[in-house]
């Protein structure tokens, strides 16, 4: 046996349904303020030649022609000669 199907219930009105969404888009900007002082006060506390050198090296990774092409010696098979 199958269970009935859910009743859809009560259609929220167009106040509950702005007030919602206003509720909403205060929550991301909250959120996103909050995101930004914290960025800054590490940044802040970090200091900013950490910030540039780390930002510079994903930079180079991920927009370099070749990226990282980094060999520490480790093979899965010896080399042929």
């Amino acid at each position: 046996m199958t269970p009935p199907p859910p009743s859809p219930g009560r259609t929220p009105s167009g106040f509950e349904l702005r007030v919602n969404l206003a509720l909403k888009v205060l929550a991301v900007f909250v959120l996103s303020w909050l995101v930004i002082v914290n960025a800054v006060a590490y940044i802040d506390r970090v200091g900013y030649v950490a910030i540039v050198a780390v930002f510079g090296i994903l930079v180079a990774y991920f927009f370099g022609s070749s990226g990282f092409q980094v060999d520490f010696g480790v093979r899965s098979s010896p080399p042929q000669w």
